[in-house]
């Protein structure tokens, strides 16, 4: 199993994240899958811990990383709290703009760090040009490739890329990897648009880069789609999986129930209109008889 936390605090800043997605983002996976919320003091707990048990999964749906989980808010460095957690094994969930574009403060502002922080902490030995920085999306979604892994670990819906990372110049060092799940081609431009990069050799696990656009409204399909990617590349999270299933069904089952009972309380009340009808429609016809019988009678 793997043990999940969302990231939300609402002292600090967000970047392409809006409010409203990041509480969806936050209700959807601590309803379904009983992920626990974290606030920025929270999330530095985790991350600091010397050890851990099994994977620990943290979903950022905060797009801005708080001065709390790194070694130095003016310049961060790969000994960084956030980046040793991922070194130990770990999975952080990034949506949203460049990690470490900003770094947040508790105020709720947010700083600008020099662009070499975001390339040595995340992406060692992988890039070396810059994000491209424009006010639309670079990679249209129609022209958005799914690699046959981002297929397998449930990648469907495609999405437009604003921040597709820089061409990729290298390989990353042993045993570390990186997994293309998504990517752009346009003649000689090349794009990588959802990746994970592997620190550690352990497999599917690390940093997840997915959704790199602005969220101002997240919907079920979205959701989904994010928790597959999650669950997808462990087997044993295929229980977590089945179990939101089962609840999904009961859920369903119940709604049905109630729409069924409903639909026999109103079969009954129309049944009882109906009966009030007749009678009256006899009493009428029974009147207009006698009325008939009368005249007849006068006659």
């Amino acid at each position: 199993m793997l043990e999940g936390y969302v990231y939300y605090d609402e002292n600090y800043p967000s970047s392409w994240i809006s409010k409203r997605a990041s509480k969806k983002i936050l209700k959807f996976f601590t309803k379904n899958f009983r992920f626990k919320e974290v606030d920025a003091k929270e999330l530095a707990n985790i991350v600091k811990q010397e050890k851990y048990s099994k994977e620990i999964v943290i979903i950022f749906a905060q797009d801005v990383i708080p001065d709390t989980v790194v070694d130095n808010p003016r310049s961060p460095t790969p000994n960084s709290p956030i980046r040793q957690f991922m070194n130990k094994g770990n999975t952080i969930i990034w949506l949203g703009d460049v990690p470490l574009f900003y770094i947040g403060k508790a105020n709720g502002e947010k700083s600008t760090l020099p662009t070499h922080v975001y390339k040595t902490v995340f992406y060692p030995n992988i890039i070396t040009a810059d994000f491209e920085t424009t006010n639309n999306p670079i990679a249209p979604k129609n022209k958005i490739r799914i690699t046959a892994l981002g297929s397998q670990l449930g990648l469907k819906n495609k999405w437009d890329s604003w921040r597709p990372l820089p061409p990729p110049t290298g390989n990353p060092p042993p045993p570390s990897a990186f997994y293309v799940l998504a990517e752009y081609r346009a003649g000689n431009v090349y794009r990588v648009v959802s990746y994970i990069y592997d620190y550690t050799g352990m497999g599917l696990k690390g940093f997840i880069r997915i959704y790199d656009c602005k969220l101002d409204d997240v919907s079920e399909e979205f959701l989904e789609q994010l928790s597959d990617i999650i669950l997808y590349r462990n087997p044993s999270a295929i229980k977590m999986i089945l179990e939101n299933m089962e609840k999904k069904i009961i859920e369903l089952s119940q709604r049905l129930e109630t729409r069924s009972q409903a639909i026999k309380s109103d079969i009954k009340e129309i049944g009882e209109k109906i009966d009030q009808l007749y009678n009256i429609l006899q009493k009428f016809g029974s009147s207009e008889e006698v009325s008939k019988n009368k005249q007849h009678n006068e006659c």
